[in-house]
């Protein structure tokens, strides 16, 4: 009688069916994936800039605070949207901004690939685990 088993000894199972036919799927469309650098790049740069203004802010929050980096970059973001300009012209032109900043601290918070956080740690480990 299916009523007197454990619920788990129903779900478990087609759980694993699902997560099999969910990983063969995934497997053929993943096939023929190649990473397009230069497009990965356009796509980034596509918003102005804006898609960084987090790094920007955590750059600047140990020098004047989390909370005044955060009204300052917003600040400097609605600036470039509404005059139609990037976050780097808006930054390289604020000299609140270029005071506790060098040149060199802008260009690398607006790096993508420098605010990937954890991400190759994590793909490390479950590569390990592979």
């Amino acid at each position: 009688d299916v009523a007197s088993q454990p619920l788990e000894w129903l779900v478990v199972p087609e759980a694993f069916v699902l997560t099999a036919a969910s990983v063969r799927q995934s497997r053929d469309l993943l096939k023929g994936l190649y990473v397009n650098e230069a497009q990965m790049r356009a796509n980034l740069e596509a918003g102005g800039g804006l898609l960084m203004s987090e790094a920007v802010m955590m750059g600047l929050a140990p020098k004047i605070g989390r909370g005044q980096a955060h009204d300052l970059v917003k600040q400097v973001s609605a600036k470039a949207i509404d005059e139609g300009l990037t976050l780097r012209e808006v930054l390289f032109a604020s000299p609140e901004i270029t005071s506790m900043l060098s040149n060199d601290e802008i260009e690398q918070l607006l790096d993508p690939v420098r605010y990937t956080g954890v991400a190759s740690e994590m793909i490390d480990r479950v590569l390990a685990k592979v």
